[in-house]
């Protein structure tokens, strides 16, 4: 009998962000659920604070993460960029061991240019650092599309397009 390994998924959601069910749903054999919001006015490095602390709860239980969403919102300014590179940093770090670790960005369906470009540079960034690691950074941009249009540039480790936690 094989004992099933205990793993986790991490839903990290920004002030202000209306979070959509179903892209809540993980694919995979994620066994723990972990839920980090931002409250209203909270500084950001107080959620960064409360999503490191929670990362290394996983790592200390030797419960990797296998799928994270940082849910973001529309800001876009220094300390905000700062708070989601720090806040992706603890999550990857806590995805050592998980095979098929995906690390995904959800931003709001209408997103500013400055926002988009924000987040582009910070996946390009994560991708760049994580070539020898086994982690798949992920942006959503816009409505939802098919699962033929997403855009995978597997060997940066980014995939842009469909953010799919269903069937695989």
């Amino acid at each position: 009998m094989t004992e099933q390994r205990v793993t986790a998924y991490m839903l990290v959601v920004e002030e202000g962000v209306r979070w959509i069910p179903t892209i809540g749903k993980t694919r995979g054999p994620a066994t723990e659920r972990v839920f980090v919001a931002q409250a209203p006015g909270e500084p950001e490095n107080s959620l960064v604070s409360r999503v490191v602390r929670r990362a290394q709860e996983l790592v200390k239980r030797q419960t990797p993460i296998e799928c994270a969403v940082i849910a973001v919102n529309n800001a876009a300014h220094a300390e905000v960029l700062a708070a989601r590179y720090e806040m992706a940093q603890a999550l990857v770090s806590a995805m050592s061991g998980a095979s098929a670790a995906r690390l995904h960005f959800a931003p709001p369906l209408l997103l500013s240019s400055e926002a988009r470009h924000s987040l582009l540079s910070l996946a390009g960034t994560l991708a760049t650092q994580l070539r020898t690691l086994s982690v798949e950074v992920c942006i959503r941009f816009g409505a939802r599309p098919g699962p033929r249009s997403a855009l995978r540039v597997e060997e940066a480790g980014i995939c842009v397009g469909d953010l799919s936690f269903g069937a695989a």
